[in-house]
């Protein structure tokens, strides 16, 4: 992985799309999560004044993509400032997407996928009841994101014990394990707008940070990490760790959109 300084004004010529995941690299990284019963409350940072000037001032040049893990609703209240005829959102990791105000879903769930969701649902709430570092669920459609203190093994092996083991997903993001089906991905989500606007994956530059940021990072032209243990199939990292470096990839590619 090479030194976000080794690359080139010259290779951002025929970009023409820049996709940022949000927590990680627009954002700090950090849920805070009381669930119970008929209640739900969350924190999370949002995007400073500084990261939606730099994100506005990209959209002179560029299509501006924001593929997360979080829900629409999320994405849409944090970045609504800044959403436009030149943004696209892509929600719960390549499931839902939203851009020139029309709201898609990428993938229809069969009455046995949801039957597969609500099982392994079932089965972490029940391991929930007797475990005290799993917090809660995210409010999500259909991706389970289930937010813990740390890593804890036995959600993973609910996952692989399921009859539909080989169809599904789980990856642990350092806050949350977010479960959804193998095919389901924020590079699923952003082939989907590629595709309706004719775009090529080379004409594509992401910055991501997480393992479900991976998938970005090989199919883009130019790619990005802001953390190489989490996403480390990236061709360039940035000096600067998580948000901090996503600030560094923003002031480089605001300068040319001026």
């Amino acid at each position: 992985m090479k030194p976000l300084s080794a690359l080139k004004l010259a290779d951002l010529a025929k970009i023409k799309v820049v996709c940022f995941d949000s927590d990680g690299v627009l954002v700090k990284k950090g849920t805070q999560i009381i669930a119970r019963p008929g209640y739900l409350e969350m924190k999370t940072y949002p995007p400073s004044e500084t990261v939606l000037r730099l994100l506005k001032q990209l959209q002179k040049r560029f299509w501006l993509v924001l593929p997360s893990g979080r829900s629409l609703i999320y994405l849409g209240r944090f970045y609504e400032s800044i959403i436009g005829p030149k943004t696209a959102l892509i929600g719960e990791n390549g499931i839902f997407g939203l851009w020139q105000g029309r709201v898609r879903q990428f993938y229809d769930f069969s009455p046995q996928d949801w039957q597969t969701l609500q099982e392994i649902k079932s089965q972490l709430r029940q391991l929930m009841a007797k475990n005290d570092d799993l917090l809660g669920f995210g409010p999500k459609q259909f991706l389970i994101s289930l937010y813990a203190r740390r890593y804890v093994p036995a959600v993973e092996e609910i996952v692989r014990r399921h009859p539909r083991a080989q169809d599904l997903s789980c990856l642990w993001n350092g806050e949350a394990f977010d479960i959804s089906f193998r095919w389901l991905t924020k590079a699923s989500g952003v082939e989907h707008f590629l595709q309706e606007k004719q775009i090529p994956w080379s004409a594509v530059l992401a910055v991501g940070n997480d393992p479900n940021d991976r998938a970005l990072a090989e199919k883009a032209g130019i790619s990005i990490s802001t953390d190489p243990h989490g996403n480390n199939r990236a061709q360039f990292q940035t000096t600067a760790p998580l948000e901090q470096g996503g600030q560094e990839v923003l002031q480089l590619l605001a300068g040319l959109a001026k």
